[in-house]
């Protein structure tokens, strides 16, 4: 909880604000534009960018929330990513992680 969140590639900020999380509570998501995907990270406990910014990779999005869904007790950060409505699996995009820091 409390660590940054960074932009996984450069593009444009379509959203950042609250979305319905389960138990009726709200999260606090980003959704970036990179090339045709929209690619959203929640659950985060700050924001740091608005609609309509450009941002780099690596730039800082805001701060990882330390709850946000019952999906874990653990602080943890969900990433979305979409084709038009198409969501697509995005371990497809994210390089072989050493044994380990996946869980």
């Amino acid at each position: 909880a409390g660590e940054d969140v960074a932009s996984p590639a450069n593009g444009e900020v379509l959203f950042a604000g609250r979305i319905p999380s389960d138990a009726g509570g709200t999260a606090l998501c980003v959704t970036i534009r990179i090339g045709d995907l929209a690619v959203s990270c929640l659950p985060m406990s700050e924001v740091a960018v608005s609609r309509g910014d450009t941002v780099d990779a690596g730039q800082r999005l805001g701060s990882l929330a330390s709850a946000g869904d019952s999906s874990s007790s653990r602080p943890h950060l969900h990433v979305g990513i979409r084709r038009g409505d198409l969501y697509l699996d995005p371990m497809v995009f994210i390089a072989p992680a050493a044994p380990g820091l996946l869980h």
